[in-house]
């Protein structure tokens, strides 16, 4: 009995040290606080930002070219089973809007953009002509 109150006022100590110290040092969002229930205390460590790539950090300007063997589907979202979009025939030229996922690309066509697998296009020259 008398370990089990000991932990409970572990554990109380514990939490009112993560609330003052939330109210007081107010730390940044990009802080993680690493606690210690066994010494009682609480420490704030600083992490570096991650810096998270957007959409236009892509250049301006940059085409593809659809070297599917027939046609490609574009879609909605970044998977198989999203809405096809349009399809795309071999040669069309598209507009790559970003490329932050591997397999699939976010491209710009005729004014409707979608996604595109990554496998079936091949960056160009935007003056590419169809076939």
């Amino acid at each position: 009995m008398k370990k089990r109150i000991s932990v409970f006022v572990c554990l109380a100590f514990f939490s009112l040290a993560c609330l003052g110290s939330a109210a007081l040092d107010a730390p940044a969002v990009d802080d993680i606080v690493e606690a210690s229930p066994t010494l009682g205390f609480v420490k704030v460590i600083e992490v570096p930002a991650v810096v998270v790539p957007t959409a236009t950090d892509e250049p301006r300007g940059l085409c593809a070219v659809v070297v599917a063997a027939e046609s490609l589907h574009l879609r909605r979202g970044p998977s198989a089973d999203d809405i096809v979009l349009i399809w795309l025939r071999r040669g069309d030229v598209v507009e790559v809007l970003d490329r932050l996922d591997p397999d699939w690309w976010r491209v710009g066509f005729e004014g409707v953009s979608g996604y595109a697998r990554s496998v079936f296009l091949e960056v160009s020259d935007c003056e590419v002509s169809n076939e």
